[in-house]
C-alpha cells in the first residue's frame, strides 16, 4: 500500500479538504452533487461509518484500477437530458468496463474511437490511480497543441487533458485524496512522489526520461506524429498509448493500425457501442434493431444481414441513430468519416503523395535492429541501423534540397530494383542556417564511408538546380560541394516536367507497390501524411490546378521528388505515352497533367 487511507484523510483534513465545487457529503464518506440522481450506469459511492471501513475501501481501490474509476471517478457528462453539462460517475458501459480491463496493466496500446466516447477522461481516470496508488511512477501526456495538455496549472479546465484529471481528483472523498500539486504541465503526488509531465507535439517531446505510461492523445492529428512516437517509444518501452481518432492514412496511427508485425494491442470503441448513442439504432437497409433484447445493439448490427434491393444490388450498410444524425448534421463527409465512422480512407483529404498508405510502404526497422540500447549513444545506433539494413551491390541515392533562409534537408534511399524505379528510403537529415560545409562534413563523416563498406558503391547525389546560384553568403552550394575534398557532385539536370507531373508520378509509383520508406524516416513519413494542396477553412482542397503548400513539410518532400525528376527525366511519359524528348520538355507548371507516367515502363 502506497499511503494507508487514515494517513491520507489526516493530511487532507490538515491542508483542509475541498470538495469539488457543488459537491456536498450525503453520506459518511460519499461527496456527490446537490440534487444529483444517479443514471441507471453508476455504481454507488460506498459509505464510511468507521476508519476500518476507510482503510477496506482504500485497499479495493489499491488492488483495482475499475473499482477506483467506476466507485470514485467523474466526468463531464455533456449530452445530460437536462441540457446542461453536469458532473457524473463513469458509466460502466460495456466498452468502459472492457478498456480499464485491458489497460490496467500498462502495455503498447493502440486505441481507434469515435468521438464523444469519453476516452480522454478514461485515460486521465487510469493516470490518476497510477499516481495515487504507485510509489515513483511517472507517465507523460502529450497533445497537438500545449493548451490541449494543460491550459492553467491550479486552474486548469476540463478543455485540457490535466484539466480532467484536477476536476477527478477534486471529486475525492477524503481518504483517497492524497495531496497532489498543480504546476504548468506537471502533476505530482506528494506522498508516492509519483507524477505526470506534460508537453506539446515537438519533435523533441519525450525525450530524457524513462516513463511507465506515455499518452499520445489524438495521436492522428498530430503533425510531428512519427518523431514524436519514435522518441516515446524508446522512453516508454511498454507503456506508449496511441489514442485518436483516425485522419487518413499517412500517419503513424495509421501505420501502427494495419501494421501485421507490432508489439501494439489494438483497441476499437465505434460510436454504437454506447448504450445510448446507440439507441435506436438502425442500418440505411432498413434493418432495425431491438434496443430491449439482451444482446448489445453494435452485436446486433453487426450480425445482421442486408437484403437485396428489389433491382438485385446490394444494399448500402451503414449504422445510424437518432443521436448520430443529429451530432453528424452539421459535419463534412470527411470529419464524420474521421470523428464517427472510423474510416482511414475517406478522413483525409489535400494529400499531395494521397497514394501512401502507411500500413503497405513502410518498412520497420526495429526487425532488424531493436530498440536503442540503455548505454548505446544515438549516433552509435544509427550507425548500427545503416549496417543493418544497407544491402550490398544495390546503388545508393541522395536527394537534396538546398537551403536558403529554410532548412536544407537530405533524405537517403537505395534503388532496389532499377527498371521499375523502385527506392527505399532508408535516412534523412535536416537542418537549418548550415552552410554547404555543414553538409558535406555530414554526408563524409557518416553516411558515405558507412555506404561504401556495405555495398562497395559511391552515393549518387540529385539536388536543387537553384543550388547553382548563391546563398545568403554569396556561395554556390553545386559548386563548392563539386569542388569540395572529397567532392560532392550533384546531379541537378536535365529537368522534365513540373512539380505536379512528378507528384503523380510518384504517385503512380506509391500505387504499384515501387515505394518504401523506413520507419527511421519519421520527419519523411509525417511528410506523406502532412504534404498538401491548399485547403479552405473547412479543410477542402481548393478547386483547380495548385502547387502544394510550401511548409515545414516541402523541404524532405522536394528533396526526394530531385531523385525522381534527376535520375529518370526520361521516363516521364507525356499522356500520349510517348517519351517525352529532351528536346521537347515540359516548362515548370506547364504541360497537361499525367494521368499514368509509366504507360510502358516500371509496372509493378
Amino acid at each position: 500500500m502506497a499511503r494507508s487511507a487514515v494517513a491520507v484523510r489526516a493530511s487532507r483534513r490538515a491542508g483542509g479538504y475541498v470538495p469539488l465545487g457543488g459537491f456536498v457529503e450525503r453520506a459518511p464518506g460519499v461527496w456527490l452533487p446537490r440534487d444529483y440522481q444517479p443514471s441507471e450506469w453508476e455504481q454507488p459511492t460506498p459509505i464510511m461509518h468507521t476508519p476500518a471501513h476507510e482503510s477496506a475501501e482504500y485497499a479495493r481501490c489499491e488492488r483495482s484500477c475499475a473499482h477506483f474509476i467506476f466507485h470514485h471517478c467523474w466526468s463531464l457528462h455533456t449530452d445530460d437530458p437536462s441540457g446542461d453539462p453536469v458532473y457524473r460517475k463513469f458509466p460502466t458501459y460495456p466498452y468502459l468496463l472492457d478498456f480499464v480491463e485491458r489497460v490496467e496493466e500498462p502495455a503498447n496500446t493502440h486505441l481507434e474511437k469515435s468521438r464523444q466516447l469519453i476516452m480522454s477522461w478514461a485515460w486521465m481516470a487510469v493516470f490518476l490511480w497510477d499516481i495515487l496508488f504507485h510509489e515513483d511512477w511517472a507517465n507523460l501526456a502529450i497533445s497537438r497543441k500545449e493548451a490541449l495538455v494543460d491550459d492553467g496549472g491550479d486552474t486548469s479546465t476540463t478543455d485540457s487533458l490535466f484539466g480532467k484529471l484536477r476536476v477527478m481528483w477534486l471529486g475525492l472523498p477524503p481518504y483517497l485524496q492524497h495531496p497532489i500539486t498543480f504546476r504548468h504541465l506537471r502533476i505530482t503526488c506528494e506522498t508516492t512522489r509519483s507524477y505526470v509531465k506534460g508537453e506539446a507535439s515537438t519533435p523533441n517531446a519525450g525525450r530524457g526520461a524513462t516513463y511507465k505510461r506515455a499518452l499520445l492523445d489524438e495521436a492522428a492529428h498530430i503533425p510531428n506524429g512519427e518523431q514524436v512516437f519514435r522518441a516515446v517509444r524508446q522512453s516508454a518501452k511498454h507503456g506508449v498509448v496511441l489514442n485518436s481518432t483516425p485522419m487518413g492514412k499517412g500517419n503513424v496511427f495509421a501505420r501502427l493500425r494495419f501494421q501485421k508485425r507490432t508489439t501494439f494491442q489494438h483497441i476499437s470503441y465505434h460510436w454504437t457501442s454506447h448504450p445510448e448513442r446507440a439507441a435506436q439504432l438502425y442500418c440505411t437497409c432498413g434493418w432495425e434493431s431491438d434496443d430491449d433484447a439482451d444482446e448489445p445493439l453494435a452485436d446486433q448490427f453487426e450480425q445482421h444481414v442486408c437484403q437485396p434491393t428489389a433491382d438485385g444490388h446490394a444494399p448500402l450498410r451503414k449504422a445510424r441513430s437518432p443521436w448520430y444524425n443529429e451530432a453528424t448534421a452539421d459535419y463534412t463527409d470527411e470529419q464524420v468519416a474521421s470523428e464517427f465512422d472510423l474510416s482511414y480512407e475517406k478522413s483525409q483529404r489535400g494529400r499531395a503523395f494521397s497514394a501512401f498508405d502507411d500500413g503497405r510502404h513502410t518498412v520497420d526497422y526495429e526487425d532488424a535492429i531493436g530498440l536503442q540500447g540503455e548505454n548505446e549513444s544515438a549516433l552509435a545506433y544509427r550507425r548500427r541501423y545503416l549496417r543493418a539494413v544497407l544491402q550490398p551491390g544495390l546503388t545508393t541515392v541522395v536527394g537534396w534540397d538546398f537551403g536558403v533562409g529554410d532548412p536544407a534537408s537530405l533524405v537517403l534511399g537505395q534503388v532496389v530494383n532499377e527498371p521499375r524505379m523502385k527506392i527505399r528510403w532508408l535516412d534523412e537529415f535536416e537542418k537549418n542556417d548550415e552552410s554547404w560545409r555543414y553538409f558535406h562534413s555530414f554526408v563524409y563523416g557518416l553516411w558515405a564511408p558507412i555506404v561504401k563498406q556495405v555495398t562497395g558503391l559511391d552515393l549518387l547525389h540529385y539536388g536543387d538546380p537553384s543550388g547553382k546560384g548563391r546563398d545568403s553568403s554569396l556561395e554556390s552550394w553545386v559548386l563548392n560541394l563539386g569542388s569540395a575534398s572529397p567532392p560532392i557532385v550533384i546531379i541537378h539536370a536535365p529537368k522534365v516536367g513540373g512539380p505536379l507531373e512528378w507528384i503523380d508520378f510518384i504517385n503512380d509509383l506509391i500505387k504499384r507497390g515501387q515505394f518504401e520508406i523506413s520507419t527511421w524516416c519519421t520527419h519523411l513519413l509525417d511528410v506523406m501524411g502532412q504534404y498538401h494542396f491548399p485547403l479552405d477553412k473547412e479543410g477542402n482542397p481548393i478547386p483547380g490546378s495548385h502547387l502544394p503548400v510550401h511548409d515545414e513539410w516541402s523541404h524532405a518532400a522536394t528533396a526526394m521528388m530531385y531523385v525522381y525528376m534527376f535520375r529518370w527525366h526520361h521516363r516521364l511519359m507525356r499522356v500520349d505515352n510517348k517519351n517525352a524528348a529532351i528536346a521537347r520538355v515540359f516548362r515548370m507548371g506547364k504541360g497537361k497533367r499525367i494521368g499514368d507516367a509509366l504507360a510502358r515502363e516500371g509496372r509493378g
